[in-house]
């Protein structure tokens, strides 16, 4: 079995991604491992993670990091940390 991990942080990354990763899914062959972060859990955002990510992968993974839409800045400083 092939472990695969895939990193989402937004949706235009997970849109690019989502075909390859439902194919992952699908064959026994392969181990797929989601980390979802980012806009995908963010409410400011439409909480993308719970509208069309959970339940369609079964190994999936969240780290919440601190994003303030006001200052652009701290999102870089919530990265570096």
């Amino acid at each position: 079995m092939n472990n695969i991990i895939v990193l989402t942080t937004s949706r235009s990354d997970f849109g690019l991604l989502e075909t390859l990763l439902q194919k992952f899914e699908k064959y026994k062959r392969y181990n797929l491992n989601l980390i979802v972060s980012g806009t995908h859990l963010s409410k400011h955002y439409g909480n993308f993670y719970d509208a069309n990510i959970k339940g369609k992968f079964s190994n999936i993974s969240k780290i919440k990091i601190p994003l303030n839409i006001h200052h652009r800045s701290n999102n870089f400083k919530a990265w570096s940390v």
